[in-house]
């Protein structure tokens, strides 16, 4: 049988060399054919026996198993090729995006320079949006102006479950309902689209730009408990992601916008919770502290301006922020936060100092009710133009001095006994110091513009006076008294007596000067003392004789050289 396979395996090499261009496979090639081999040493050569009869009968055996089983190894790769790919699908679908992040990753591809374009936007049917407009108002609590902006469709799919619309065309049908540029809006259904828009915040599918646009055009005070609601339900999604997650939370920078303003809205007591959250967010970073620093300065714009809202309400308001304050010093936070509370809690105690100093002269007035009477040099300067006397516009009238509450004097002002200036470093300039100076002539009192100047009503006082002092000295120049041109008898008399008195002390100066003593001689020079000379005077002063003889010196070495 081996003899039959070898013969047959010679016979059919020998067909291949006397028709080489055929391409009719060999008893002995599998299925399918060989491959082609490429150019270089010769198939006879490559593939030619080598060696004795045993070993070309072995290397028959191996092609004939080989071909015998070609069918067999075939299948079996491709079982296993399945299998692999199988497995390497499963592993990929781990990997592969969200269904809701499609929009995310073409809003990447066409910031990055991508092809990729936005799809268009779906026509809503008017009726449609009236009605489904209307079922979202009967929803809302009843705050705010309920009317409907002229464009429907682009307010229903701002309104819509899922907005499918990129984070720009968001913001684009935002100022088609409404206006760029609003500010403190009081309409319920920008603060509906602001809840919509703010749905995915952090996740994929969000809309920052718009959601931070749309937040920021509600008015705050009437929107605060919604507001409130919003930052609460995002504390909840960052605190949950810190607490479930093992990597970093990463958010758009519109999105960290918006935590800060809902921050800076929030009330230091009644949301104090949640501003203490807030300070735990990892994802701030160091704009924790700048939170934190801010703090003051927003405090003293609402006391210079409280826009009609008593002194009570200010003092409180500026207690609880100190309050909060206080609760962020402590060891448990985070060590920069710390330190920017400690910061701002100084300020704000420099703050209240400036609140005690002007509000405690106001309490000792007598009077209430009216403006104090205008001086007399501004009722002059009043009667041309009339607008001297007037109220200035732009400043809030005061509240009666009995309506202001008796204060406690902050901690730290009572240990240092009120003796430090409020304006103490700072200079203000002689404009507005003259400003300070035309406000209390024009019947502000003393002790607010003291107040939002930032210095003691007394300093306010003494601009006052001077300033008056300088006016009636330019109208007392012109009414200064003519010199009589002949003088009065009593005067020269006057004149020529203190000439007499003034030659008199001349002469007595002059009499003391001439006799005055000999000046004493000058002392005599004292003599010179020679200093000693050569060596040999010296030992000659050395052999004076003593009390007692001197002892006799060694005698001198000479130095060999």
């Amino acid at each position: 049988m081996e003899r039959l396979r070898v013969s047959s395996a010679l016979a059919a090499r020998e067909e291949d060399e006397e028709a080489p261009d055929s391409e009719q496979p060999s008893a002995s090639a599998p299925v399918g054919g060989w491959t082609s081999e490429p150019e270089g040493e010769p198939f006879e050569q490559k593939f030619r026996p080598k060696g004795n009869a045993k070993d070309i009968r072995a290397q028959v055996s191996r092609l004939s198993d080989l071909a015998r089983n070609w069918p067999d190894a075939a299948k079996a790769a491709r079982g296993f090729g399945q299998s692999v790919l199988s497995k390497l699908q499963a592993l990929a679908a781990q990997y592969l995006p969200h269904p809701r992040a499609e929009v995310e990753q073409s809003r990447s591809h066409s910031a990055f320079g991508g092809a990729a374009e936005a799809d268009p936007l779906p026509q809503v049917d008017p009726a449609e949006a009236k009605a489904r407009i209307d079922f979202i108002l009967q929803r809302l609590p009843p705050k705010g102006d309920p009317s409907i902006p002229g464009n429907l469709s682009s307010l229903a799919l701002l309104l819509a479950d899922q907005p499918a619309c990129l984070d720009f065309q968001a913001v684009d049908l935002l100022h088609d309902c409404f206006p760029r540029g609003t500010r403190n809006s009081d309409s319920r259904l920008l603060m509906a689209v602001a809840r919509n828009v703010t749905r995915n915040f952090g996740q994929p599918g969000r809309l920052p730009i718009s959601s931070g646009k749309a937040w920021t055009m509600l008015d705050p005070d009437l929107f605060n408990d919604e507001m409130a609601a919003q930052l609460a339900a995002i504390c909840n999604f960052v605190r949950n992601w810190q607490t479930t997650q093992s990597s970093f939370l990463i958010l758009e920078f519109a999105e960290i916008e918006l935590i800060e303003y809902l921050f800076e809205n929030m009330h230091p007591v009644r949301h104090a919770s949640l501003l203490l959250k807030v300070m735990e967010f990892k994802v701030l970073s160091a704009r924790r502290v700048g939170l934190l620093r801010r703090i003051p300065a927003r405090v003293r714009r609402f006391v210079q301006n409280p826009g009609g809202r008593s002194a009570a309400v200010v003092r409180t308001y500026v207690d609880d922020t100190i309050s909060l304050l206080n609760t962020l010093t402590g060891p448990e936070h985070f060590a920069a936060v710390s330190m920017a509370a400690r910061i701002a809690l100084a300020e704000l105690e420099k703050i209240v100092a400036q609140m005690e100093t002007a509000a405690l002269p106001a309490l000792s007035l007598g009077t209430v009710g009216g403006a104090a009477p205008l001086h007399p040099v501004m009722r002059g300067l009043g009667d041309s133009g009339g607008g001297a006397s007037a109220v200035a516009p732009a400043v809030v009238a005061p509240p009666a001095a009995s309506s202001l509450p008796v204060t406690q004097i902050p901690r730290s002002a009572a240990m240092s006994g009120g003796q430090k200036s409020p304006s103490a470093g700072r200079r203000l300039t002689k404009k507005q110091k003259t400003e300070a100076v035309m406000r209390v002539l024009h019947g502000e009192e003393p002790e607010w513009v003291a107040l939002s100047v930032g210095v003691s009503p007394k300093q306010v006082s003494m601009w006052r006076d001077a300033f008056l002092d300088g006016g009636n000295a330019a109208l007392g120049k012109t009414q200064r008294k003519a010199q009589s041109v002949d003088p009065s008898i009593d005067e020269l008399k006057d004149k020529l007596q203190s000439l007499i008195k003034t030659v008199e002390h001349l002469s007595s100066r002059i009499a003391e000067t001439a006799s005055a003593p000999e000046a004493l001689p000058a002392p005599k020079t004292p003599a010179v003392i020679p200093l000693p000379g050569p060596k040999e005077e010296v030992r000659a002063v050395d052999k004076v004789p003593l009390a007692l003889p001197a002892p006799t010196p060694p005698p001198e070495t000479r130095r060999k050289r």
